[in-house]
């Protein structure tokens, strides 16, 4: 029987939340290094980003690389009043950064207007939990899962970081749920294949 989706979210929630500091930046460092050294990162021209809280795994690295590439840096900015709502923005520097909905850095909207033009070649996917198969779990509120079903986002490579513990054998999967292309953890990159 499959574990409820509930169930493990407060279950990763609290494994992550217990995370030594100097463990999650040492097993970050190691993630976005391997991240770094994907050939899809090198050659990425527009990659949409998340910013980490409360333990996330890190792309503050994959930031400062991109950045100074000259990439199209892409984040997500939330809407307060519109659950489930998010929109992308793009960030030139890291001082555009401001704290948004939910504590999580994001484009300053006074500086980085909201686009609509966008088609990164590369996606870096938060979540809670991912299974083998690419499957994700995310805290429920739906911004990711509306913001894969774009049309923009269908040939987008999608890459997620992730500590060992949150990939499991099986998560529990709803119609709407889009699978990851790539998985990578402080210790290996799993490559799914559907």
């Amino acid at each position: 029987m499959t574990t409820s989706k509930a169930y493990l979210r407060r279950d990763m929630l609290a494994r992550r939340s217990a995370l030594a500091l100097d463990w999650v930046d040492r097993a970050s460092a190691a993630i976005q290094t391997a991240i770094a050294a994907m050939p899809a990162f090198g050659r990425a021209r527009e990659v949409l980003l998340y910013m980490a809280v409360r333990n996330e795994v890190s792309t503050g690295q994959l930031l400062d690389d991109l950045l100074r590439r000259k990439v199209r840096v892409l984040l997500p900015r939330c809407e307060s009043d519109k659950p489930g709502v998010m929109h992308l923005a793009c960030l030139g520097c890291r001082e555009e950064l401001l704290p948004g909905a939910y504590g999580i850095p994001e484009p300053d909207p006074g500086v980085c207007a909201t686009i609509d033009d966008f088609a990164p070649d590369l996606a870096i996917i938060p979540g809670l939990a991912f299974d083998r198969r690419g499957r994700r779990l995310g805290y429920g509120g739906g911004y990711y899962d509306r913001l894969l079903a774009s049309p923009a986002l269908a040939q987008c490579l999608l890459v997620a970081p992730a500590y060992s513990f949150q990939v499991v054998d099986e998560l529990p999967v709803d119609l709407w749920d889009r699978a990851v292309h790539c998985l990578v953890t402080e210790n290996d990159v799993i490559e799914v294949v559907s």
